[in-house]
């Protein structure tokens, strides 16, 4: 099941990169929106002002009357509504969540190669990280912007796949590199590992260039149901095949 947090996370990602929102996502909102828009009628509802009755209001202030009294039981209802229709709207999202990330592959792919390219204008294909922390141009702005389109790809990635309930692949370091980063061997995944347990700037632009110029380690976005495992990298180029098909 999917927190609040997580359920907006995934629709401002969404927005953000031009994906659509599941259909029945889209339902399960518009039921939501319906039911509370009705909760917030009610409870503006006020008590009738018995005060002022005259022959010509006597009808209407006793409706208004007899609708107050179930004013209490029409509110516990509306909330119940309310209450049951945002939990549908969590399940779709959840459920979505399952599909939803191959939608952010050509984004994400988009915003890798953006950043390669501008890094590789900085010439930081020979000392990454200094490129980075030492140009603030036209160029260096760019590359930033693409990190960050990255980082947010890679957050969502992680997510929708731990919401969805993804099988252990046998190494908690390996899971902790959220199966966007593939490796060539174990010497390979201790580099990443420690980069991305001991680096407080994860997704930086200055940790995602070291990480595109650390020998044997690649970033690509993965295919569902078919994720490096840590079988694979103890087995000899079996990770370059995994590589090959995300």
């Amino acid at each position: 099941m999917l927190t609040d947090h997580e359920a907006s996370t995934l629709a401002n990602t969404c927005e953000r990169f031009g994906v659509a929102k599941p259909q029945a996502v889209i339902d399960a909102e518009a039921t939501e929106k319906a039911a509370r828009a009705l909760l917030d009628s009610i409870t503006a509802e006020t008590a009738p002002v018995i005060a002022g009755l005259t022959a010509g209001n006597v009808t209407k202030v006793h409706e208004a009357m007899v609708k107050w009294e179930s004013h209490p039981y029409r509110l516990a209802a509306a909330q119940k509504l309310t209450t049951t229709a945002h939990a549908t709207c969590m399940d779709a999202w959840w459920a979505s969540s399952i599909i939803l990330p191959e939608q952010f592959r050509k984004p994400f792919e988009d915003a890798l190669q953006r950043f390669k390219d501008n890094l590789a204008k900085l010439n930081g294909t020979t000392d990454a990280e200094f490129a980075v922390k030492t140009n603030r141009s036209e160029i260096h702005n760019a590359m930033v912007a693409a990190a960050s389109d990255v980082e947010a790809m890679a957050q969502l990635w992680r997510q929708t796949v731990m919401s969805a309930g993804q099988p252990n692949t046998g190494s908690t370091g390996r899971d902790a590199l959220t199966q966007i980063i593939h490796v060539d061997d174990q010497e390979a995944l201790h580099k990443a590992h420690a980069a991305y347990n001991y680096n407080t700037g994860t997704w930086s632009p200055e940790w995602l260039a070291g990480i595109l110029t650390m020998p044997g380690v690649h970033i690509a976005w993965p295919v569902r149901g078919k994720v490096q495992t840590f079988a694979d990298i103890l087995r000899p180029k079996a990770s370059a095949k995994a590589v090959s098909h995300a």
